[in-house]
């Protein structure tokens, strides 16, 4: 353990190291967005938290902007 903690330090100063990490986080961050907007689009009219359906809010319009 002692020898492993100055190595990554070391290693995680490097450039290349950086921008692999970089690179990974991104494509994770992307990942998760895909994902979150396939079950967004597949759920129609529901939006999926923790398993659970939550109905979006309907706003109703009380207003009868037509006339007689």
């Amino acid at each position: 353990m002692r020898i492993l903690m100055p190595i990554c330090r070391l290693l995680l100063k490097s450039d290349r190291i950086k921008r692999v990490i970089f690179a990974h986080e991104v494509q994770q961050n992307d990942q998760r967005y895909h994902e979150h907007w396939a079950k967004l689009m597949h759920s129609g009219s529901t939006v999926r938290e923790d398993d659970k359906p939550v109905e979006r809010p309907v706003f109703i319009d009380s207003v009868n902007w037509g006339g007689m």
